[in-house]
Parts: C-alpha cells; sequence; structure tokens
C-alpha cells in the first residue's frame, strides 16, 4: 500500500514537472527581479516571469515557445531534461537543455551557456543571451523598464498569446487585410508618382504604417513610386534611398553565374571542386546545385564580424553536408557565398566590383553597389526594429559576397527588371532558366511557385525586401523596407488585389 502511494506521488510529480515544464528552487524569486518580455516590441504574458539575476537574464523555456506558433515542447523527468522546437516551412529549431547543465544542444550542435539552466517553481528557466543568439534572435536589455527583447525578422508573426491589449503584427503594425492596427499611419515624402490606378495601394501602405519604399509597374509604366516614413534621423525615405537588398542579391549572383557561363567561361554543370576545393561532397556538387539551393551545403556559415570570404569559405569546408546533392531542395545562404568565390575565381576580380562594374553600371544603376559596416553614401537607410510604434536603430547584419550584401534602389532595381525583358543582361535562353523551378519551385535565385511568377523575399536586422514580378503581365512590384518586422510578403499580397486587372 505504502509503495503504490508513493508510486502515486512520483507520478504526480512527474506530471506536474511535465506541464509546468521544466533549474536552483524558490529561493531565487527572493533574491532575483522580475522582468518582462517582448518579442519584436510585443509584451508576452507568461506564466512565470523571466528574471535578471546580477547581469544575467532568464526566461521560461517552455513559455516563451508556447508563446509562438509552431511549435511542441517537453519534458524528461528520468534526464530532467526539456526539450523545444519550432519548425515549419521557414525555420527548423529544436532546443534540448538540462537542469544544472551550462550547455544546450541546438539542432545537434552544442553551445555553451552563460549559466546553468534552472528549475525555478517547476519552470525551465534558460540564460538568454547564447541560446538566443545561436538561433539568430538578439537580444537587447531594457533597464528603464526591466525589458527583456528578442528580436528576429517574422518573429512578431509567431506570437500567439500577447499580453492584453498588444498588437502581433509588427508590433503594432496593421495586418494584411488593411485593418487598422495601434501604429499610426506612415508620413509620405513629396518626392514620387502616385497614378490613380495605384490610389488604393498608395492608401493601404500609408494605413499600414509601412517604412520604406515602394515601386509598382505594368509593362514599362510606372504606377507608383513614393517613400514611407524615415529613411534616418530627419531625413523621410524616398525613391533614391538605398537600402539593404539581403538575399534580393540572390537574383544578381545567379544572373552573373549565367553571364559567365555564355561567354564561356564556366559551365553549371562543372563540379564545384573546380574552382572552390575541399568543401563537403564538392566532388559531386555541380555549380547548378548551388544556384538551386540543391547542393546539401547547410543554410548558414557563421557570420563572424570582419571575416573574410576565405575565412568563410575555411568554415563551409569544415560543415556537414545534409543530404547527398541533387536529392533535395535546403535553402543555403552558404551556397550562394561559394558562388561569389566561384565569380571571384573565373573573373579575378572581387564580387562587389564584378558585379558593380559588369551589370551595374552598364544599366546606369549608379545607387547600387556593395554594403559593408563601413561603407555610408546619401541616401543610405538606417536599419530599424520596431518596439510598439517606436523605431529603435538595428545592429549591422553581418553577410558575405553573393548571398546578401548588396544595396539598391528601387529605381535601379526596376532598371534591372526591365532589363531582364531584353538582352542587356542574358540572352533569352538564360533568362528562362532563372525563372525555370527546380526542386522546392526554386529557379536559380528566385522563387518560381505559380505560372509566369517569380519573387524573391530578403531579411536581415533592420531590413525586409521583396521583388515580385509576374512575367506574362510585365507587373512588377518590389517593397524596400528599413524595418525588421515589415511583412513585405503580406504586404505584396495585398497590394495585388488593389491593382486594377491588365
Amino acid at each position: 500500500m505504502a509503495n503504490r502511494y508513493r508510486q502515486r506521488i512520483a507520478c504526480m510529480l512527474a506530471l506536474f514537472l511535465s506541464v509546468a515544464a521544466t533549474a536552483p528552487g524558490r529561493e531565487v524569486w527572493a533574491e532575483a527581479e522580475a522582468v518582462r518580455l517582448k518579442m519584436n516590441g510585443t509584451a508576452i504574458k507568461l506564466e512565470h516571469s523571466p528574471f535578471k539575476d546580477g547581469e544575467h537574464l532568464f526566461i521560461p523555456l517552455r513559455g516563451v515557445f508556447e508563446s509562438l506558433k509552431g511549435t511542441k515542447v517537453g519534458w524528461d523527468e528520468a534526464t530532467r531534461s526539456a526539450t523545444a522546437e519550432m519548425k515549419d516551412k521557414s525555420v527548423a529549431i529544436r532546443i534540448q537543455v538540462t537542469i544544472g547543465s551550462r550547455e544546450a544542444e541546438i539542432n545537434g550542435n552544442k553551445v555553451e551557456l552563460e549559466q546553468p539552466v534552472r528549475l525555478v517553481d517547476g519552470a525551465t528557466m534558460v540564460p538568454v543571451r547564447k541560446l538566443n543568439e545561436a538561433i539568430g534572435n538578439r537580444v537587447e536589455w531594457e533597464e528603464e523598464t526591466q525589458t527583456i527583447h528578442l528580436i528576429r525578422n517574422g518573429l512578431g508573426r509567431r506570437i500567439t498569446n500577447p499580453e492584453a491589449g498588444a498588437q502581433t503584427e509588427g508590433g503594432g503594425a496593421v495586418s494584411v487585410d488593411g485593418k487598422a492596427g495601434s501604429k499610426p499611419g506612415a508620413a509620405v515624402g513629396s518626392e514620387g508618382v502616385v497614378t490613380a490606378a495605384a490610389a488604393a495601394a498608395d492608401r493601404y501602405l500609408q494605413e499600414a504604417g509601412f517604412n520604406g519604399t515602394a515601386l509598382v509597374a505594368r509593362k514599362g509604366e510606372l504606377l507608383l513610386e513614393r517613400g514611407y516614413g524615415q529613411e534616418r534621423p530627419g531625413k523621410s525615405n524616398g525613391p533614391d534611398t538605398r537600402f539593404r537588398l539581403m538575399s534580393l542579391t540572390k537574383g544578381m549572383t545567379a544572373t552573373a553565374i549565367l553571364r559567365l557561363e555564355e561567354q564561356g567561361l564556366l559551365n553549371t554543370s562543372d563540379s564545384i571542386q573546380t574552382y572552390v576545393p575541399g568543401l563537403p561532397q564538392g566532388d559531386k556538387i555541380t555549380i547548378r546545385h548551388l544556384l538551386s539551393h540543391t547542393s546539401g551545403l547547410p543554410r548558414e556559415y557563421p557570420r563572424t564580424p570582419d571575416a573574410t570570404l576565405e575565412q568563410t569559405l575555411d568554415a563551409i569546408r569544415k560543415s556537414e553536408p545534409l543530404f547527398e546533392p541533387g536529392k533535395k531542395f535546403s535553402y543555403s545562404n552558404a551556397g550562394y557565398v561559394v558562388l561569389a568565390a566561384v565569380i571571384e575565381k573565373v573573373t579575378g576580380k572581387s564580387y562587389g566590383d564584378y558585379v558593380r562594374s559588369t551589370l551595374f553600371a552598364p544599366l546606369g544603376m549608379e545607387r547600387s553597389g556593395q554594403s559593408s559596416p563601413a561603407y555610408d553614401a546619401e541616401h543610405l537607410a538606417a536599419g530599424y526594429w520596431l518596439d510598439g510604434g517606436k523605431l529603435k536603430p538595428e545592429t549591422y547584419h553581418v553577410s558575405q559576397p553573393g548571398a546578401g550584401d548588396l544595396y539598391s534602389t528601387v529605381r535601379d532595381l526596376y532598371v534591372w527588371d526591365r532589363a531582364l525583358y531584353t538582352e542587356r543582361l542574358l540572352k533569352p535562353e538564360s533568362v528562362g532558366r532563372l525563372f525555370a523551378p527546380n526542386l522546392g519551385g526554386y529557379g536559380y535565385g528566385w522563387y518560381v511557385k505559380e505560372p509566369q511568377t517569380a519573387y524573391h523575399t530578403g531579411s536581415g536586422s533592420g531590413f525586409s525586401t521583396m521583388f515580385y514580378r509576374k512575367l506574362d503581365e510585365e507587373l512588377v512590384v518590389i517593397l524596400l523596407s528599413n524595418v525588421t518586422e515589415a511583412d513585405v510578403k503580406g504586404m505584396t499580397q495585398k497590394i495585388l488585389t488593389l491593382l486594377p486587372q491588365s
């Protein structure tokens, strides 16, 4: 009878731990100061509050992940380990931590934490900084309001249980149905074009609080070209504002590769071993695999400030292959960095010099080039993140050639769009290959998921970009935003519904 009673007590305790989830005990609350948590500016309601213990910040693993869509959490009483997973089309993260350990496992890789994981009042409390930086979140501590900020592009749209009264779309921006949120409408610059056909789209962008520059055109006719909100303090966005393109860079990289093939300087069926030796499965990976994200190389590379291209390639060489080349689609920033190295090997020029002199300059794209932390120029947008209705400066997003380091304007990108309907960049056969879908509905540097429709998005701390092309209508929508949370994909979908039919 006593044994049965002890078993029931043990089962109840295990159930409580698995439900409350999941580091040492109650005395911590007496010592530590309770704080608030915001994700991309949205306050999150949690059963167990984060806390600050000295210089170290802790958050409840289960509570934070349960605040987001597409997640699940678990607890193993035998090992005193908690797991949290988030998986959808855009992200796959699995975290495992063990009570008392200073080590976390993230997607199978070990990450050293700044403090041991704690079990506090039945909740697994993890030190916030190194864990979140390892999964791509930026961590900010706001002393005045005792608030931890977790910042990541798209994070706001994942939130399911914000604090009462808080907005979930971009920390206060409207949702794509156009209904007003708490953020005031965006101010517009005096320079620009707004035709009657695009008046509704212009109103929508203002009401949505869009901060950036937009361009819409059809068959060579400019319908909308206007800046909204703040380029940097005291300056408004406009058609000549330069934005970091982030992954829109990949379309330029792919164009450069096909141009070199037209000139007979390489072949997309070539083994990458010929140009960049030492990569995992390099003898099996072709340039075509890199262009179409079917190489098996990892998605990311170490984003170390001031790292050279060769240092980044050395890190990629040490990575584990994900699958046999050509068998699957798996988006890879690392693969496009390797393509930049191919361009440099073949041309003898740096990636930035080649793209600028061979692609941009002949088209007159004078406000386009390669970004760097030290680069500054007139009308260069500052990157921001949104805390409620307030813009706050973002840190510089480290990138490498080929994958996400170019900048441009909507005007220059429109020149690029028109050039793709001619032979100024590529022959028609090569242009067709850019927009021919491979595995995963990806061409070369472009997503191609609908007939005659191609697009690409880009994101990095402080910038969110969209380049959409409806090929049979020669319709183009370009949105360049200097705010991390801007839902440029949803906004583009809304704009398309507001334009008159061709």
